[in-house]
């Protein structure tokens, strides 16, 4: 999929980038206490501002130090690469691969250059993920299951899945409209936010009973 929209919009420089590339250095926006909390948690209030699935970029020409977050989080790398740290283990992501991790991972991101386009996919709470199951049964494939456990508070959250969309068209243009939804202040906007990500879910579990 490619859109003049997608393009023009993500490679544009953000008022964050502009700063961490003249300084060469990672811009504390959200300032979070370093000091005495070394591992902080993202604030939620930050994201979800205009409904339960919020599409964020982040900002390159810097790293991303250690943190963690309440909330699900999909990693799209749109273009180029970056290198991530999940709960310590490195993992490096290329165009069209996508991660899906669980709340409470500890995740770093080293630097990003200018063509290095990362979107965040951040899904509010359980009752977000719980919509899902109106449409993804609740099976034995890795994807649904990984789901059911985020949605649920008394189970352990450290797990992340990687996958790689590089010859899924469907998914990639499933990811890539979710994307330009979130960026968009459209109507109907949430409603076709969470059918585009029910409908990638149900997809990305198709192709792991594929490869089973």
């Amino acid at each position: 999929m490619t859109s003049k929209f997608l393009n023009y919009e993500l490679f544009a420089l953000t008022p964050v980038e502009l700063k961490q590339r003249q300084s060469h250095g990672n811009v504390n926006y959200m300032d979070l206490d370093y000091v005495n909390n070394p591992i902080p948690q993202m604030p939620r209030s930050d994201f979800f501002k205009h409904g339960d699935i919020a599409v964020t970029k982040n900002n390159r020409f810097s790293y991303v130090p250690a943190h963690t977050h309440s909330f699900i989080e999909l990693n799209y790398m749109y273009a180029g690469t970056c290198t991530q740290y999940i709960n310590g283990e490195k993992v490096t992501l290329h165009q069209h691969n996508l991660i899906l991790m669980d709340k409470d991972i500890v995740q770093q991101i080293e630097s990003t250059g200018s063509n290095d386009i990362l979107i965040n996919i951040l899904l509010k709470n359980d009752s977000t993920m719980n919509q899902l199951f109106d449409y993804i049964a609740v099976s034995t494939n890795e994807i649904t299951q990984f789901l059911y456990n985020a949605s649920h508070i008394n189970t352990l959250h450290n797990n992340f899945i990687l996958f790689d969309l590089t010859h899924q068209e469907v998914a990639i243009n499933l990811v890539e409209s979710l994307i330009i939804k979130g960026l968009t202040k459209s109507r109907q906007r949430n409603k076709s936010m969470g059918l585009l990500l029910s409908t990638l879910i149900l997809e990305l579990s198709q192709s792991i009973e594929q490869e089973w």
